[in-house]
């Protein structure tokens, strides 16, 4: 009891008067009581027990500004060079609201890449030279692809019977995706 009141009172009459706040319980007004009884003050005492030293306010400022030198050096080498901890690090990133990733390199044609169509190319020209059909001389249709524009496939005109994959109307010789050939990159 405080003044009269119960802890319970107490409580209902803060919720009330405070609605846009989180719903305190008469047990938290209890030890709040008892604490200003204890010291004479509702602050929190000083923690007991060893500081923080790896996330103290030098540390995270000497790692903050090893990341800002290399941004790209991982978590694991700046802790083997600091002496800190690759956890410690992670949390002084994340206390700064920052995280670490990993550049992941995409499997995709992409227009800004200026060596992939001349590797293609020329993949392409060592499977005709390769080609064990003779009929592929200089008889192949080149056929547009409906997407417009583009090199086509290349048909056989005339079935020789020479390579099982070359009949009437087929493309090139095993005309299946070549991942090993051109780095997985989709070319159809």
């Amino acid at each position: 009891m405080c003044g009269g009141r119960s802890t319970r009172d107490i409580a209902a009459d803060f919720n009330t008067r405070h609605p846009d706040m989180r719903p305190i319980s008469n047990s938290t007004v209890h030890k709040i009581i008892t604490k200003f009884r204890e010291t004479g003050s509702i602050v929190d005492r000083q923690r007991t027990g060893r500081p923080r030293s790896a996330r103290s306010e030098e540390v995270a400022t000497n790692v903050l500004a090893s990341i800002v030198k290399n941004p790209a050096r991982s978590t694991r080498q700046l802790s083997l060079e600091t002496g800190i901890s690759q956890r410690s690090i992670l949390r002084i990133l994340h206390d700064q609201k920052l995280h670490s990733y990993k550049v992941h390199m995409l499997h995709h044609f992409n227009e800004d890449d200026p060596d992939r169509p001349m590797e293609t190319a020329d993949w392409a020209l060592e499977q005709a030279e390769a080609d064990p059909c003779e009929c592929l001389g200089d008889n192949r249709e080149e056929k547009e692809s409906e997407e417009g524009g583009g090199l086509g496939k290349l048909i056989c005109p005339k079935p020789c019977g020479t390579s099982p994959t070359h009949t009437a109307g087929s493309s090139s010789p095993d005309s299946g995706s070549h991942p090993e050939s051109h780095g997985g990159y989709n070319t159809n």
